[in-house]
């Protein structure tokens, strides 16, 4: 399988995901399977434990109460700078699942390449009485800058889901400009 000679990378990002705080980073050239690995460690974090099945380390396995709710996102060409990246997470962010069906599943959520046309569809399409009701609740998270809505909204899903929150960010290189990213 693809990821047999990879054990040692998943290994390594499977135990990333046991302190927390981290932030691994997965970098190379292209066409190297970066995204396959970086999905295949959110599926880890959101408890499908398939993979590490397959290559022997299901001691690396996350417990129930560890599981993560992981949000998918690819760096576009409109996605120009940090800005741009702050609320692209938002975007993608916003739209979890607050539903009980949704808390219960815990599940992840892939913001693609067209993540900009789904979610103004999304809106197009009509507005739900959940939508309504935490825009209502949130007077105050207009005044926020987008670095602080994105923590305010880390805050509630953390507390809403009780578990942590896992973004992984793909293509972070097609950004223009990456003031405001770490080095």
């Amino acid at each position: 399988s693809f990821f047999a000679g990879r054990a040692d990378q998943v290994k390594r990002l499977t135990d990333s995901l046991h302190i927390p705080g981290s932030c691994p980073i997965i970098y190379g050239n292209r066409g190297l399977g970066k995204t396959s690995l970086a999905l295949q460690t959110m599926y880890i974090a959101m408890g499908n434990n398939a993979l590490l099945n397959t290559l022997g380390l299901e001691d690396r396995a996350l417990d129930a109460d560890s599981q993560f709710l992981a949000f998918f996102v690819t760096c576009t060409d409109s996605t120009k700078n940090f800005n741009g990246l702050t609320q692209l997470l938002i975007n993608t962010a916003e739209e979890a699942d607050f539903t009980e069906e949704g808390k219960e599943n815990k599940a992840g959520r892939l913001a693609g390449r067209t993540v900009s046309r789904k979610i103004s569809l999304k809106a197009f399409e009509g507005e739900s009485i959940k939508t309504y009701e935490r825009e209502k609740s949130r007077e105050s998270y207009k005044v926020l800058s987008r670095a602080e809505k994105l923590q305010e909204l880390i805050r509630i899903l953390y507390n809403s889901f009780d578990v942590p929150v896992l973004f992984i960010i793909d293509e972070v290189d097609r950004l223009a400009g990456t003031q405001g990213l770490g080095s």
